[in-house]
């Protein structure tokens, strides 16, 4: 499947890509092109984390809900996502972490927007919650970043 490419490496030179993807691998023993990879910008500004989770927002037209999903059920150009048929949230949740794969039974719903991507699925539900409880859904999604105090006015 085309979602198992390697991704995220565009912004590194290739002798980097190459040394990324050998350390990868020795790590994870898994094949280059099953692995997904972003920047890690809340740990550490030039490293990389492999992505298995990510909190995203449906797009309008299905609801505009949040979801973690895993990375497999996300379309390469990450603008639609699979989502399995299952019912009971146990099932969802066993779907969830193993990483199943998908199949003709999965419906495609659009994708508004990726808040967080995360190799944790703790991690994730933490996020997942947050944005749940973020008032502004359209503001960005941040938990890390400061917030910037408004400066005073002085009357003269």
């Amino acid at each position: 499947m085309v979602a198992n490419k390697l991704f995220a490496l565009l912004l590194l030179e290739e002798e980097e890509q190459e040394e990324l993807a050998i350390a990868t691998v020795k790590v994870s023993n898994k094949p280059v092109n099953e692995l997904f990879f972003c920047r890690d910008a809340e740990e550490h500004s030039n490293s990389y984390i492999l992505v298995m989770y990510l909190v995203i927002q449906f797009s309008d037209e299905c609801g505009g809900g949040l979801a973690l999903i895993h990375r497999k059920w996300l379309t390469p150009r990450k603008r639609r996502v699979y989502w399995p048929p299952y019912k009971e949230l146990n099932t969802f949740n066993k779907s969830l972490k193993n990483g199943e794969e998908v199949n003709e039974s999965w419906s495609l719903y659009g994708v508004k927007r990726i808040f967080y991507e995360t190799d944790d699925l703790e991690k994730g539900r933490r996020k997942l919650k947050q944005a749940e409880n973020s008032s502004d859904l359209n503001s960005e999604f941040d938990e890390e970043a400061p917030r910037k105090s408004a400066s005073k006015k002085k009357i003269l």
